[in-house]
């Protein structure tokens, strides 16, 4: 059970954003993009990154010469180098935390361009050092989860890159349809529609409605199994949905290390993940499956 003051404080910030959006008009369907990322970037990520990393906006790019599309904010690891141009930046890819794209107000046409932007980032690649380290986190999750190497290759692969997010103030469709749009643009994306790494961002926003990616760190149950890959559902939490796993992705990119003691802190047991499952208990979910392959 996490710290009740913890709680308290998530409870605060959410019905804090929740009135200064009202105020500032964002829970209207006039805002743009500017506001709402001025909003985001000022109210809530400054209120729970570490003030060290660097918040901007452009594109990631990888050392192929790929580079995704424009992103509008882009979390970001100082310790690395980043290009700046004017109204944004080239951002190497293995410095990004992560990346969120910002909508006013979601329909199913800009939920299909949320979507390609974050695949933009997901399809670079990330470049390792040390491919040892890389098998035994690998070896690890198969022992996890109790899952093929091919599948732990691509969990890995999935954590190792950005988290990318895409958060929306207003959506314009219901909960089935939004599901109906995701699953749609995935299946027709063509590439391996991989439920260990489906290409699809960490948390969706869209209003009301709140779709979390099955990554192996939050994990909502499903009677789908292994193909669970996104669990979609309504609720009135949105900004502690978003706010506490992108506190939990930046501080576990980041690193939490004692390094004269080689041992690692672990922040987790802060986050009400609990509590927010247990909020939303009963409440109307679906569940994003990856497709079945087609026998040859």
């Amino acid at each position: 059970m996490t710290n009740p003051t913890v709680v308290e404080w998530f409870d605060g910030l959410e019905a804090v954003l929740e009135k200064e959006a009202s105020v500032t008009g964002l829970l209207a369907h006039s805002s743009t993009i500017g506001q709402a990322r001025e909003f985001l970037v000022a109210r809530l990520l400054k209120t729970i990154l570490p003030t060290g990393v660097h918040i901007g906006s452009g594109k990631v790019i990888d050392s192929d010469g790929k580079e995704s599309k424009q992103v509008d904010i882009i979390i970001y690891d100082p310790r690395f180098p980043l290009m700046k141009l004017e109204g944004g930046g080239l951002y190497p890819v293995e410095g990004v935390l992560a990346t969120i794209e910002i909508k006013s107000s979601l329909d199913d046409n800009q939920l299909r361009l949320s979507l390609e932007n974050c695949r933009s980032v997901l399809d670079l690649r990330v470049m390792g050092e040390h491919r040892e380290e890389a098998e035994r986190q690998i070896a690890f999750y198969m022992h996890k989860g109790e899952i093929t190497h091919a599948e732990a290759q691509h969990r890995f692969l999935y954590r190792y890159h950005p988290a990318t997010y895409v958060f929306s103030f207003n959506s314009k469709t219901s909960l089935d349809t939004t599901c109906k749009s995701i699953t749609s643009w995935w299946e027709g994306i063509g590439w391996m529609n991989s439920n260990y790494f489906p290409l699809l961002p960490r948390v969706i926003v869209a209003g009301g409605i709140v779709g979390v990616t099955n990554d192996g760190r939050i994990t909502l149950s499903s009677d789908t199994g292994n193909r669970h890959a996104m669990s979609v559902f309504e609720t009135n939490l949105r900004f502690r949905w978003f706010a506490v796993h992108l506190m939990d992705a930046v501080s576990a990119r980041l690193g939490l290390r004692n390094y004269s003691e080689r041992f690692d802190y672990r922040l987790t047991d802060y986050y009400p993940f609990d509590e927010y499952k247990q909020a939303i208990a009963g409440a109307p979910t679906r569940f994003i499956t990856a497709p079945v392959a087609a026998s040859p």
